[in-house]
Protein backbone atom coordinates (compact mmCIF):
# COMPACT_ATOMS: atom_id res chain seq x y z
CA UNK A 1 0.00 0.00 0.00
CA UNK A 2 0.84 3.30 -1.28
CA UNK A 3 2.10 6.13 1.70
CA UNK A 4 1.40 9.45 1.43
CA UNK A 5 5.15 10.34 1.41
CA UNK A 6 5.19 8.11 -1.84
CA UNK A 7 2.18 9.80 -3.06
CA UNK A 8 2.81 14.05 -2.06
CA UNK A 9 6.78 13.14 -1.75
CA UNK A 10 6.57 14.69 1.96
CA UNK A 11 5.54 13.65 5.46
CA UNK A 12 2.18 14.26 7.19
CA UNK A 13 3.66 16.85 9.70
CA UNK A 14 1.74 16.82 13.49
CA UNK A 15 0.85 20.47 15.24
CA UNK A 16 -0.60 20.87 18.60
CA UNK A 17 -2.75 24.02 16.67
CA UNK A 18 -4.29 23.80 13.18
CA UNK A 19 -1.60 25.52 10.95
CA UNK A 20 -2.02 29.69 9.72
CA UNK A 21 -2.99 30.26 6.17
CA UNK A 22 -2.50 26.53 5.84
CA UNK A 23 -2.24 25.97 0.92
CA UNK A 24 -4.56 23.75 -1.21
CA UNK A 25 -3.86 20.05 -0.66
CA UNK A 26 -1.68 20.67 2.41
CA UNK A 27 -1.99 18.01 5.32
CA UNK A 28 -1.18 18.22 9.09
CA UNK A 29 -2.09 16.43 12.06
CA UNK A 30 -3.68 18.13 15.02
CA UNK A 31 -2.38 16.54 18.04
CA UNK A 32 -5.01 18.17 20.46
CA UNK A 33 -7.91 17.17 18.77
CA UNK A 34 -6.25 13.76 17.48
CA UNK A 35 -7.14 14.15 13.74
CA UNK A 36 -5.89 14.38 10.80
CA UNK A 37 -6.65 17.15 8.97
CA UNK A 38 -6.52 19.06 5.19
CA UNK A 39 -7.41 21.89 2.92
CA UNK A 40 -9.25 20.96 0.33
CA UNK A 41 -11.24 23.04 -2.57
CA UNK A 42 -15.67 22.92 -1.54
CA UNK A 43 -17.58 23.52 -4.61
CA UNK A 44 -20.52 25.69 -4.85
CA UNK A 45 -24.09 24.15 -4.36
CA UNK A 46 -27.68 24.99 -3.78
CA UNK A 47 -29.51 22.17 -1.56
CA UNK A 48 -33.19 21.90 -0.61
CA UNK A 49 -33.69 22.43 3.59
CA UNK A 50 -36.86 22.10 5.05
CA UNK A 51 -40.15 23.70 3.75
CA UNK A 52 -42.02 27.12 5.52
CA UNK A 53 -45.02 26.15 7.40
CA UNK A 54 -46.28 28.96 5.78
CA UNK A 55 -45.88 29.41 1.90
CA UNK A 56 -45.08 33.57 1.24
CA UNK A 57 -43.63 36.09 -0.13
CA UNK A 58 -42.89 39.57 1.04
CA UNK A 59 -41.00 38.30 3.61
CA UNK A 60 -37.83 38.98 5.59
CA UNK A 61 -35.41 36.74 7.63
CA UNK A 62 -32.04 37.15 9.52
CA UNK A 63 -29.61 34.43 10.99
CA UNK A 64 -27.57 31.92 9.20
CA UNK A 65 -27.88 29.15 7.60
CA UNK A 66 -28.69 26.38 10.68
CA UNK A 67 -30.26 29.16 12.36
CA UNK A 68 -32.24 31.80 10.76
CA UNK A 69 -36.04 33.61 11.61
CA UNK A 70 -38.39 34.93 8.92
CA UNK A 71 -41.36 37.14 9.76
CA UNK A 72 -44.43 38.53 8.09
CA UNK A 73 -45.29 38.57 4.28
CA UNK A 74 -48.13 37.02 2.31
CA UNK A 75 -50.39 39.26 4.26
CA UNK A 76 -50.14 37.66 7.39
CA UNK A 77 -48.28 38.25 10.66
CA UNK A 78 -46.99 34.52 10.60
CA UNK A 79 -43.27 34.06 11.97
CA UNK A 80 -40.75 30.59 11.93
CA UNK A 81 -37.77 29.65 13.37
CA UNK A 82 -35.36 27.12 11.33
CA UNK A 83 -32.76 25.36 12.77
CA UNK A 84 -31.04 23.79 9.60
CA UNK A 85 -33.45 20.90 8.78
CA UNK A 86 -36.87 22.31 9.79
CA UNK A 87 -39.06 24.82 10.22
CA UNK A 88 -41.26 25.81 14.07
CA UNK A 89 -44.26 28.11 13.89
CA UNK A 90 -43.57 31.00 16.41
CA UNK A 91 -45.85 33.57 17.51
CA UNK A 92 -47.12 35.85 15.32
CA UNK A 93 -45.72 39.33 15.11
CA UNK A 94 -47.50 41.72 16.88
CA UNK A 95 -49.70 44.18 15.44
CA UNK A 96 -51.32 43.93 12.00
CA UNK A 97 -50.19 41.83 9.26
CA UNK A 98 -47.05 43.58 7.43
CA UNK A 99 -45.33 42.84 4.05
CA UNK A 100 -41.92 43.38 3.18
CA UNK A 101 -40.56 44.31 6.83
CA UNK A 102 -36.60 44.63 7.31
CA UNK A 103 -36.03 42.13 9.84
CA UNK A 104 -32.12 41.97 11.00
CA UNK A 105 -30.62 39.94 14.46
CA UNK A 106 -30.51 36.23 15.36
CA UNK A 107 -32.93 33.98 15.90
CA UNK A 108 -32.33 34.78 19.81
CA UNK A 109 -32.81 38.83 19.39
CA UNK A 110 -34.28 40.07 16.23
CA UNK A 111 -35.49 43.36 15.18
CA UNK A 112 -38.08 43.92 12.81
CA UNK A 113 -39.24 47.73 11.29
CA UNK A 114 -41.33 49.40 9.28
CA UNK A 115 -43.00 47.47 6.24
CA UNK A 116 -46.81 47.35 4.51
CA UNK A 117 -49.98 46.91 6.47
CA UNK A 118 -52.41 45.28 4.27
CA UNK A 119 -55.35 45.47 6.77
CA UNK A 120 -56.88 49.09 7.09
CA UNK A 121 -55.34 51.83 7.16
CA UNK A 122 -53.65 50.15 4.65
CA UNK A 123 -50.14 51.53 3.78
CA UNK A 124 -46.25 51.67 4.92
CA UNK A 125 -46.09 51.52 8.61
CA UNK A 126 -43.25 52.81 11.03
CA UNK A 127 -43.39 50.53 13.68
CA UNK A 128 -40.55 49.12 15.39
CA UNK A 129 -40.80 45.49 17.40
CA UNK A 130 -38.05 43.10 19.26
CA UNK A 131 -38.25 39.36 18.88
CA UNK A 132 -36.43 37.82 22.24
CA UNK A 133 -36.62 34.16 21.14
CA UNK A 134 -39.69 33.36 22.23
CA UNK A 135 -42.04 36.38 21.58
CA UNK A 136 -42.63 39.74 19.78
CA UNK A 137 -43.20 42.87 21.73
CA UNK A 138 -43.89 46.32 20.19
CA UNK A 139 -40.97 49.09 20.99
CA UNK A 140 -41.79 52.84 21.71
CA UNK A 141 -39.26 53.78 18.67
CA UNK A 142 -40.66 54.75 15.11
CA UNK A 143 -39.12 54.93 11.93
CA UNK A 144 -38.79 58.71 10.42
CA UNK A 145 -39.78 57.36 7.25
CA UNK A 146 -42.22 54.99 7.03
CA UNK A 147 -42.13 53.03 4.26
CA UNK A 148 -41.60 48.91 3.41
CA UNK A 149 -38.99 46.76 0.77
CA UNK A 150 -36.03 48.91 2.74
CA UNK A 151 -32.80 47.45 2.79
CA UNK A 152 -31.41 46.60 6.34
CA UNK A 153 -28.29 45.08 8.33
CA UNK A 154 -27.02 45.38 11.75
CA UNK A 155 -28.59 43.88 15.13
CA UNK A 156 -31.43 43.92 17.41
CA UNK A 157 -29.71 47.06 18.92
CA UNK A 158 -27.76 48.26 16.70
CA UNK A 159 -29.35 48.45 13.17
CA UNK A 160 -29.55 50.35 9.68
CA UNK A 161 -32.06 50.44 7.71
CA UNK A 162 -32.27 52.44 3.68
CA UNK A 163 -34.72 53.24 0.54
CA UNK A 164 -37.62 51.62 0.74
CA UNK A 165 -40.88 52.73 -1.16
CA UNK A 166 -43.78 54.77 0.91
CA UNK A 167 -47.04 56.93 -0.31
CA UNK A 168 -45.14 59.66 -1.50
CA UNK A 169 -42.72 57.52 -4.23
CA UNK A 170 -38.64 55.67 -3.26
CA UNK A 171 -37.16 56.80 -0.35
CA UNK A 172 -33.54 57.55 -0.16
CA UNK A 173 -33.58 57.76 3.55
CA UNK A 174 -31.06 56.11 6.30
CA UNK A 175 -31.43 55.64 9.52
CA UNK A 176 -30.04 54.19 12.62
CA UNK A 177 -31.33 52.68 15.70
CA UNK A 178 -29.55 52.18 19.06
CA UNK A 179 -31.99 50.02 21.10
CA UNK A 180 -34.08 52.96 21.84
CA UNK A 181 -34.57 55.43 18.75
CA UNK A 182 -34.17 55.70 15.19
CA UNK A 183 -31.61 58.43 13.70
CA UNK A 184 -31.71 60.21 10.70
CA UNK A 185 -28.36 59.51 8.43
CA UNK A 186 -26.43 60.74 5.52
CA UNK A 187 -28.70 60.10 2.60
CA UNK A 188 -28.70 56.92 -0.22
CA UNK A 189 -26.57 58.30 -3.64
CA UNK A 190 -29.66 56.95 -5.50
CA UNK A 191 -33.16 56.28 -3.77
CA UNK A 192 -34.08 52.40 -4.28
CA UNK A 193 -36.13 49.78 -2.99
CA UNK A 194 -36.30 46.23 -2.94
CA UNK A 195 -32.36 46.09 -2.82
CA UNK A 196 -30.14 43.37 -1.56
CA UNK A 197 -28.78 44.06 1.91
CA UNK A 198 -25.55 43.02 3.42
CA UNK A 199 -23.23 43.90 6.87
CA UNK A 200 -23.58 45.26 9.79
CA UNK A 201 -24.54 49.17 11.33
CA UNK A 202 -20.99 50.88 10.08
CA UNK A 203 -20.25 48.65 7.39
CA UNK A 204 -23.36 48.09 4.67
CA UNK A 205 -23.45 46.77 1.39
CA UNK A 206 -26.79 47.95 -0.64
CA UNK A 207 -27.15 46.62 -4.40
CA UNK A 208 -29.56 45.91 -7.21
CA UNK A 209 -33.09 47.16 -6.48
CA UNK A 210 -35.93 49.28 -8.00
CA UNK A 211 -35.03 52.68 -8.71
CA UNK A 212 -37.39 55.35 -9.95
CA UNK A 213 -35.14 56.73 -12.69
CA UNK A 214 -36.04 54.64 -15.50
CA UNK A 215 -38.57 52.05 -16.65
CA UNK A 216 -37.04 48.15 -18.10
CA UNK A 217 -33.51 47.42 -17.51
CA UNK A 218 -32.80 50.43 -15.66
CA UNK A 219 -29.20 50.82 -15.29
CA UNK A 220 -29.19 51.77 -11.57
CA UNK A 221 -30.86 48.03 -10.64
CA UNK A 222 -27.22 46.91 -10.69
CA UNK A 223 -25.50 49.74 -8.61
CA UNK A 224 -23.79 49.10 -5.71
CA UNK A 225 -23.58 51.64 -3.22
CA UNK A 226 -21.15 51.20 0.40
CA UNK A 227 -21.53 52.14 4.13
CA UNK A 228 -18.74 53.59 5.74
CA UNK A 229 -21.27 54.51 9.37
CA UNK A 230 -21.76 57.58 8.10
CA UNK A 231 -22.14 58.46 4.25
CA UNK A 232 -22.96 56.37 1.32
CA UNK A 233 -20.57 56.05 -1.60
CA UNK A 234 -20.85 54.42 -5.11
CA UNK A 235 -18.73 51.32 -6.03
CA UNK A 236 -16.83 50.83 -9.17
CA UNK A 237 -18.24 47.59 -9.44
CA UNK A 238 -21.82 46.52 -10.06
CA UNK A 239 -23.77 43.29 -10.08
CA UNK A 240 -24.00 41.66 -12.92
CA UNK A 241 -27.60 41.29 -13.70
CA UNK A 242 -30.54 44.20 -13.53
CA UNK A 243 -32.44 42.70 -11.15
CA UNK A 244 -34.94 43.70 -7.68
CA UNK A 245 -36.22 42.17 -5.16
CA UNK A 246 -33.55 39.20 -4.72
CA UNK A 247 -32.61 37.35 -1.66
CA UNK A 248 -29.06 37.90 0.28
CA UNK A 249 -26.90 38.07 3.01
CA UNK A 250 -23.04 37.97 3.97
CA UNK A 251 -20.71 41.13 5.18
CA UNK A 252 -19.46 44.13 3.34
CA UNK A 253 -16.01 42.62 2.11
CA UNK A 254 -18.04 38.62 0.97
CA UNK A 255 -21.80 39.27 0.50
CA UNK A 256 -23.98 36.79 -2.17
CA UNK A 257 -27.45 37.44 -3.76
CA UNK A 258 -30.08 34.84 -5.38
CA UNK A 259 -32.81 34.82 -7.43
CA UNK A 260 -35.23 37.92 -7.50
CA UNK A 261 -37.54 39.44 -10.09
CA UNK A 262 -36.06 39.73 -14.03
CA UNK A 263 -36.99 43.45 -15.07
CA UNK A 264 -37.63 41.20 -18.75
CA UNK A 265 -40.09 39.41 -17.11
CA UNK A 266 -39.64 36.14 -14.44
CA UNK A 267 -37.71 35.22 -12.01
CA UNK A 268 -34.04 34.19 -11.68
CA UNK A 269 -31.99 31.37 -10.33
CA UNK A 270 -28.79 32.98 -10.80
CA UNK A 271 -26.30 33.32 -7.89
CA UNK A 272 -23.69 36.07 -7.44
CA UNK A 273 -20.72 36.73 -5.02
CA UNK A 274 -18.96 39.34 -3.81
CA UNK A 275 -15.16 39.13 -2.33
CA UNK A 276 -14.72 42.59 -1.62
CA UNK A 277 -13.57 43.94 -4.56
CA UNK A 278 -15.95 42.47 -7.84
CA UNK A 279 -19.41 40.39 -8.06
CA UNK A 280 -18.96 37.23 -10.26
CA UNK A 281 -21.90 34.93 -11.01
CA UNK A 282 -21.72 31.39 -9.10
CA UNK A 283 -21.81 28.19 -11.00
CA UNK A 284 -24.67 27.30 -8.44
CA UNK A 285 -28.00 28.48 -8.99
CA UNK A 286 -31.20 27.85 -6.84
CA UNK A 287 -33.71 24.88 -7.64
CA UNK A 288 -36.46 27.33 -7.80
CA UNK A 289 -36.52 30.65 -9.83
CA UNK A 290 -38.16 33.27 -7.67
CA UNK A 291 -38.01 37.07 -5.99
CA UNK A 292 -38.88 38.68 -2.86
CA UNK A 293 -37.96 35.94 -0.75
CA UNK A 294 -36.61 35.91 2.69
CA UNK A 295 -32.33 35.68 2.19
CA UNK A 296 -29.58 35.45 5.41
CA UNK A 297 -26.22 34.60 5.93
CA UNK A 298 -22.65 35.32 7.12
CA UNK A 299 -20.25 35.74 4.07
CA UNK A 300 -19.97 34.87 0.38
CA UNK A 301 -19.93 30.57 1.08
CA UNK A 302 -22.62 30.18 3.53
CA UNK A 303 -26.64 31.28 2.99
CA UNK A 304 -30.08 30.74 3.00
CA UNK A 305 -33.23 31.50 0.99
CA UNK A 306 -36.72 31.03 2.14
CA UNK A 307 -40.42 31.98 0.56
CA UNK A 308 -40.63 34.30 -2.82
CA UNK A 309 -42.68 34.75 -5.48
CA UNK A 310 -42.37 32.01 -8.57
CA UNK A 311 -45.05 33.46 -8.88
CA UNK A 312 -47.15 32.08 -6.73
CA UNK A 313 -45.88 32.01 -3.09
CA UNK A 314 -43.26 29.55 -2.42
CA UNK A 315 -42.19 27.15 1.02
CA UNK A 316 -38.84 26.27 -0.37
CA UNK A 317 -36.04 26.88 1.86
CA UNK A 318 -32.76 26.46 0.05
CA UNK A 319 -29.30 26.36 1.33
CA UNK A 320 -26.32 27.71 -0.46
CA UNK A 321 -21.99 26.58 0.15
CA UNK A 322 -20.02 28.58 -1.69
CA UNK A 323 -16.98 28.04 -3.90
CA UNK A 324 -13.86 28.08 -1.25
CA UNK A 325 -10.90 26.22 -0.30
CA UNK A 326 -11.85 24.74 3.36
CA UNK A 327 -10.04 23.08 6.13
CA UNK A 328 -11.58 19.06 6.77
CA UNK A 329 -11.10 17.08 9.21
CA UNK A 330 -10.29 13.42 7.35
CA UNK A 331 -11.75 10.17 8.78
CA UNK A 332 -10.16 6.35 8.41
CA UNK A 333 -13.68 4.91 7.51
Amino acid sequence: MSTFKEIAGRNIRSYTTDPDNPLEGQMWYNQTSQVLKGVVFQTSSWVSGGNLNTARSQLKGCGTKTAMLVAGGGGSTASEEYDGSSWTTTPNVSGPPIEAASVVGTTSAALAAAGYNVNPPVGPTNGTQYWNGSSWSTQGGTLLVAGYAKGQAGTQTAAIVWGGAYSGGISSATESWNGSSWTAGNVLGSSMYYSGSAGVQTAALAFGGNFPALPGTDPGRKVVQSWDGTSWTDSPTSINNYRQGTMSGGIQTAAFLTGGDNPAGGFYSQTEVYDGSSWSISPASLATARGIGAGAGVSNISGIVAGGNTPANSNATEEFTGAAFVTKTFTTS
